[in-house]
């Protein structure tokens, strides 16, 4: 064959792709791309079949772009145990973003508007009911901080939201300092789901954040059933509650190392961005 023939070579190297299992669109679908040059010297003296050649089709395909560097809140971790495929397609490959719908949509109208009026703006009539919970945080002693955005490094060490370390990142609703004490309190517009993980994190958050806090009282805001979920943590349990947290990090950072994101069907499927391209939703 006339290898210096571009258009029979490249047909050549596409019918090897094919025999490794790949083809051009689900190679970039894994965020690789191959390296035609190579893939050229292979198809000139291709192995004998009874060598191995696998060293070759690694070599020839590379990353179309760096690993992602891993970061972690609450709703990436419960989005993995949730289902690793859309968690890798979301987070990683950038193929889906988040949608919403009606319920999410009130809740962050809800959210805004209690930020709003604990800034010292006025409720509106949707809200208007919810004006005693306000001013239950105003009233006592303490600083009353709203929407905090608290980061932390790999090292456990604060950092800014969007600095290059950002590694682990909490919104808090509302958090009261008042010396060695600190309260959190988290507004939930939707069905009564508690997870207390969730409050944990932002426990944790508190304890690195500031340093001189020993005990903090955590609640869950049921809005829709005025419903109030606590929980009271002293510093000498954050050991504990980082084990936890690291437990569920090693999970997403095993599938990472080995690739593996796997399509975890329920319920949920209906309301996946990737529904309609996942060939596993049950829908």
């Amino acid at each position: 064959m006339a290898w210096d023939n571009e258009r029979l070579l490249d047909e050549e190297a596409d019918e090897w792709l094919s025999s490794w299992g790949y083809t051009a669109s689900n190679l970039d679908h894994e965020g690789f791309v191959v390296d035609k040059t190579l893939l050229r010297d292979y198809c000139k003296s291709p192995p004998k079949p009874t060598e191995h050649v696998g060293g070759y089709y690694m070599s020839v395909m590379k990353r179309n772009t760096p690993v992602t560097k891993l970061s972690h809140s609450y709703s990436a971790l419960k989005q993995f145990d949730n289902c690793p495929k859309q968690y890798h397609m979301q987070r990683i490959t950038k193929e889906i973003k988040s949608s919403s719908n009606e319920a999410s949509i009130y809740g962050e109208r809800v959210h805004e508007q209690l930020e709003q009026r604990l800034k010292g703006g006025k409720l509106t009539p949707e809200t208007i009911k919810y004006e005693e919970l306000c001013q239950a945080f105003e009233s006592g002693d303490g600083e009353l901080l709203v929407e905090q955005e608290l980061c932390l490094n790999k090292d456990l060490v604060p950092t800014g939201w969007w600095d290059n370390d950002a590694w682990l990142r909490s919104k808090l609703d509302v958090l009261k300092l008042n010396g060695t004490t600190a309260g959190i309190g988290d507004w939930k517009t939707g069905k009564y789901r508690p997870d207390f993980f969730q409050l944990e994190l932002f426990v944790l958050q508190v304890f690195k954040h500031y340093p001189s806090v020993q005990k903090i009282k955590a609640s869950f805001i049921w809005l829709k059933d005025m419903k109030l979920d606590s929980k009271t943590y002293q510093k000498k349990q954050e050991p504990a509650l980082w084990n936890k947290f690291f437990a569920r990090v090693q999970r997403i950072e095993a599938a990472a190392e080995a690739s593996n994101w796997p399509a975890k069907p329920s319920g949920l499927c209906p309301w996946c961005p990737a529904k309609h391209i996942c060939e596993f939703a049950r829908i």
